[in-house]
């Protein structure tokens, strides 16, 4: 049996694989221990990083809460990050990467997934819709979301 949480990354991936989104090969789309463009931990040929590529990770923390002595709500947060090369951008495909985000969070927002033990709902948080520092520094396109994979779980006895 996997941890929910990471039955929350895998979902994720899952779902996003099948939204078949424009110009993303599913091979591109990764689940990362952190969240990072690292060329040591994205999807290369030959040395070569393949753009675009859509990585997901754990960020952040759990929170746990609840109104009863018998269930607990925990909210799992998992960040989307979509990436592309600036020049790709430059040469047209600006709507097309959008579409990716608008797509996933249309996808997600207020969902249930059957992969998630206890799942209730899932509510995303828009992240930059560019990055800045990205674009500028690295030449990146860089887009991002957090899904907050909302699950009831049954308290375990003492």
């Amino acid at each position: 049996m996997s941890s929910i949480y990471y039955q929350c990354l895998t979902t994720a991936l899952a779902e996003i694989q099948g939204l078949a989104l424009t110009g993303i090969a599913s091979s591109s789309i990764v689940i990362l221990e952190v969240p990072t463009n690292s060329r040591a931990d994205i999807p290369t040929t030959g040395g070569e990083v393949i753009y675009p590529y859509v990585v997901i990770a754990p960020i952040g923390s759990v929170t746990v809460g609840g109104e009863d002595n018998a269930r607990d709500d925990y909210i799992y947060p998992v960040v989307v990050g979509m990436i592309d090369n600036r020049d790709t951008v430059l040469l047209g495909d600006l709507d097309r990467n959008l579409l990716w985000a608008e797509k996933i969070t249309d996808h997600f927002m207020e969902n249930r997934f059957a992969g998630v033990t206890g799942m209730t709902s899932c509510k995303v948080q828009p992240l930059s819709t560019i990055a800045p520092d990205q674009w500028r520094d690295n030449s990146l396109f860089v887009s991002g979301l957090i899904l907050n994979f909302e699950v009831t779980k049954v308290r375990r006895a003492a």
